[in-house]
């Protein structure tokens, strides 16, 4: 089973700039805990920050990390 079927790109990008309801928020963190050795999950978060405006912002990006 492909394990990006279960959260979108756009819930991923939602959660990344901060977004999305808590409950929202609180899917995608039990959906990465349950992916954490997913290689291709690293890729899709590397696409999605490359798509992301670049605004530096500290605290932004450790809670993506």
């Amino acid at each position: 089973m492909d394990a990006k079927k279960n959260i979108s790109r756009e819930q991923l990008f939602d959660y990344m700039q901060d977004r999305c309801t808590e409950d929202e928020a609180r899917q995608v963190r039990i959906w990465l805990m349950n992916h954490l050795n997913d290689p291709s999950i690293d890729q899709l978060f590397n696409d999605l920050l490359d798509a992301a405006e670049t605004e530096y912002d500290p605290a932004g990006k450790e809670r993506v990390l």
